[in-house]
């Protein structure tokens, strides 16, 4: 479901307000500092509880308050009888409480599975620039949407992980118990890590086709998986193999919390020759073939955050990210500087709402007469 009605109070410079978006395509310009990304923020913090741009909720509340609080509607249209309400509500000083339909949740992860969303923007980079964990994060957004029975194994994973890293800690550890948690973690490890192979199996052909359609001819695109231990040596034995070195570092060196994806191009790590505009066509493919196979999984679209998507992409790979957009359909969000080059992108395409953003206010803005022509 859209979102279809948003109130914001608190969040960073954005004035208290309610905005009513459109179910397909929004857009959302205005000069740089003038709120569009906390817009975004205000959408994700609704979504998952958490800002993508601050650990801590005091750098997100609006200087001098003490608290932010976001409502949302999901729903196609007003007369929709069955409508999702979310509400949050974020303290300075780690306070929180989430609601959905009237009801207060203890976890972030309902507000996730209610208002799925993928997030595009400049630290999406990371996700070949960066460290293993944001690829291992990126494998498992998949699983939590479309593979509910895999949340049990990473908390068993977790807990088996913690109870070993502390009893290596331990100035005399007991063998037996570390024995013991060996074998668990690598019971957990070795059956999460079938799980993400499966959803890679998946997903890299549609990772492939949409790189194709992006840039043809950039080259041949392998996804390889490393599950964070020799491929063919059974973890239980690698763990009681190195166990003397992980008691000397208090850690476990293996097991699926080292796991990684790897990306190639033409036999080639991609992040270590391709350009950085070739780099972010690449992760618009991997991201937007998330989108592709929710939506393939789950028979509906999930919502899409799109940070400055005219930044280092030409007029032609915008044009073919909007198209594939729609293709895939559901929700998006937009921001850029200037209209001209997004109504451009998506001209021709499905319903659009245009909002300009100034000093921290929203207002939504009539399409130019040639885009409302294009729309029809």
């Amino acid at each position: 479901m859209p979102l279809r009605k948003l109130s914001i109070a608190g969040i960073r410079n954005l004035a208290s307000q309610t905005l009513f978006p459109g179910p397909a395509t929004n857009l959302l310009v205005g000069p740089n500092g003038s709120g569009k990304t906390s817009l975004l923020e205000a959408i994700h913090v609704l979504a998952r509880g958490r800002s993508f741009r601050a650990r801590a909720m005091d750098a997100v509340v609006t200087h001098g308050a003490s608290q932010c609080s976001l409502y949302g509607e999901l729903g196609m249209a007003e007369s929709e009888s069955r409508v999702h309400q979310l509400g949050v509500s974020r303290e300075t000083g780690g306070g929180f409480r989430y609601r959905l339909d009237g009801e207060s949740v203890g976890a972030a992860s309902v507000l996730a599975e209610a208002l799925p969303l993928l997030l595009i923007n400049s630290g999406s980079f990371g996700l070949l620039e960066g460290p293993p964990r944001v690829r291992r994060q990126f494998l498992d957004w998949g699983l939590f949407h479309t593979a509910s029975d895999t949340h049990p194994l990473w908390r068993q994973h977790l807990r088996a992980l913690q109870q070993r890293n502390a009893l290596l800690r331990q100035s005399r550890p007991d063998a037996r118990l570390v024995d013991l948690w060996d074998l668990r973690l690598a019971e957990s490890a070795e059956a999460l890590n079938v799980k993400r192979q499966a959803y890679l199996a998946e997903l890299s052909p549609l990772v492939v086709q949409l790189i194709t359609s992006l840039s043809p001819g950039l080259g041949e695109l392998r996804l390889s998986f490393y599950p964070g231990w020799e491929r063919d040596a059974s973890l239980y034995r690698v763990l009681k193999g190195c166990r003397d070195r992980d008691i000397m570092q208090g850690a476990s060196q293996f097991g699926a919390h080292r796991a990684d994806l790897r990306v190639r191009m033409d036999g080639r790590p991609a992040q270590a020759f391709l350009s950085r505009g070739q780099i972010k066509v690449l992760i618009l493919a991997m991201l937007l073939a998330q989108g592709a196979h929710f939506r393939q999984r789950r028979g509906k679209p999930c919502l899409s955050l799109v940070d400055d998507l005219p930044a280092e992409l030409d007029d032609c790979h915008r044009r073919r990210v909007a198209s594939l957009m729609q293709e895939i359909g559901g929700q998006c969000f937009v921001t850029g500087t200037d209209a001209g080059p997004l109504l451009d992108a998506w001209a021709g395409t499905a319903e659009i709402k245009l909002f300009h953003v100034e000093q921290g206010r929203i207002a939504e803005k009539p399409l130019p007469t040639s885009a409302k022509e294009n729309d029809q």
